[in-house]
């Protein structure tokens, strides 16, 4: 029993730490679909979230980190979803503010 669950957490922090790829934008805008990570000068850490450990609420909700690297993995990628297709934009960029 213990080897099983000893296996099961191997092989989810593996996944999870898996380096997957980002967007890379010559133009410097951001688009939805784009592969994002998040970071923090000052602190030297990037945003990272486990959709595995979901927290109690009426809604979705993940608990948050950070964690002090900068490689991209599974954890630290965020991609860029449009909220609402008709929000009045017929470009693919990011608006905001």
């Amino acid at each position: 029993q213990m080897n099983l669950e000893s296996t099961k957490t191997q092989s989810h922090f593996s996944k999870a730490l898996k380096k997957v790829p980002q967007t890379y934008s010559p133009d410097g805008l951001l688009r939805f679909g784009d592969k994002i990570m998040l970071s923090n000068k000052q602190t030297d850490s990037c945003l990272v979230v486990n959709l595995s450990n979901k927290v109690s609420t009426s809604e979705d909700a993940y608990q948050i980190n950070y964690a002090q690297h900068n490689w991209a993995e599974r954890l630290a990628i965020f991609i860029i979803e449009r909220a609402d297709k008709d929000d009045g934009y017929l470009d693919n960029i990011v608006h905001f503010g």
